[in-house]
């Protein structure tokens, strides 16, 4: 692991891989058929994976805001995303 990269730290202050980094050292054998679905159902990839990350993004902003016991601002997102 590129400690150059690492992000999250554990309560110890050890550097911990994220779910992003673990998930990418898997094989994916279901992604082509996946995204040629998409296709199929006349989604672009890009337009599907910006709304579905921006999605992410909220979750975690949210999860953050509540487990910090901060306000979360959702004034800067879509009414449609929330």
């Amino acid at each position: 692991m590129n400690n150059q990269a690492v992000k999250f730290h554990s309560s110890a202050g050890n550097p911990v891989p994220s779910v992003t980094q673990v998930l990418g050292v898997s094989s994916k054998p279901y992604l082509v058929p996946w995204a040629n679905d998409l296709g199929l159902k006349g989604l672009k990839y890009s337009d599907y994976m910006e709304r579905i990350t921006t999605i992410g993004s909220i979750v975690h902003e949210r999860i953050e805001a509540y487990v910090l016991n901060l306000p979360f601002d959702d004034t800067k997102y879509s009414v449609e995303l929330l």
